[in-house]
């Protein structure tokens, strides 16, 4: 794939006759620009020999001095592989393909609009947000809304929340029925006010009003609680 876009962009760039307005006008950039590129070049097409072994094609070349220092830096120096064809012809084959079918198809194309590729993968950036949507955004989703919301919460935590309700409203109407009312308010509540009330009523008889009379009952208080004193300190 690397090797088809490249071809495109040179095909697309400098091959053929200029395809927008901008590209008529086009002028080659100065040597400030295009001596780091010369620059750049030559160590991209050449910086993949320093590795290359000694029986290259049968050359028999000199021994790789990048192997020989690396190997210098190690406890054992390995021994160089040997060469082989298989990978140098993949890469050929597919560089060589890419670039060949790259032509192929951008050869003919005279503007951007009739660039289908561009049009659809590289307009939709080769579709990753629709694929990012549909593995990982999508699931998300179902597994938020269908599984954590539906399933566990309304159906699981709800389900026993609704259990609690009813049981705790149950024994809250027993514990009120059969306590509190009858024990509680009967006693402590009700209870207590009508002993409050009936000695009310049954002391109110004494309030006549009369001083003498309330003088005669704090001296028979008074004797009452002082016999009871003298009787139980000299028992």
């Amino acid at each position: 794939m690397t090797a088809f876009y490249t071809m495109r962009q040179i095909t697309l760039t400098f091959l053929g006759e200029p395809r927008t307005k901008e590209a008529e006008h086009a002028q080659e950039t100065p040597w400030t620009m295009t001596t780091p590129l010369v620059i750049l070049s030559f160590f991209a097409m050449t910086y993949g020999w320093v590795g290359i072994p000694e029986d290259f094609m049968g050359l028999h070349l000199r021994p790789s001095w990048f192997h020989e220092f690396v190997g210098s830096t190690l406890a054992e120096h390995p021994e160089a592989l040997a060469f082989n064809w298989i990978p140098l012809l993949t890469s050929l084959v597919v560089a060589l393909g890419g670039l060949f079918v790259g032509w192929l198809v951008y050869r003919n194309i005279n503007s951007p609009s009739e660039d289908k590729l561009q049009i659809g993968f590289l307009k939709n950036k080769y579709y990753f947000d629709e694929i990012y949507d549909y593995i990982f955004v999508k699931p998300a989703i179902w597994f938020s809304e269908v599984l954590v919301s539906q399933w566990m919460d309304k159906g699981f935590i709800d389900g026993i929340l609704h259990i609690f309700g009813p049981a705790t409203q149950g024994l809250g109407a027993f514990i009120r029925n059969k306590f509190d009312l009858p024990v509680i308010n009967r006693f402590f509540g009700d209870g207590s006010a009508d002993v409050t009330y009936w000695f009310g009523g049954k002391l109110r008889a004494v309030q006549t009003g009369r001083i003498q009379q309330y003088l005669m009952f704090a001296l028979v208080i008074f004797i009452a609680v002082g016999a009871a004193l003298y009787f139980f300190l000299l028992a």
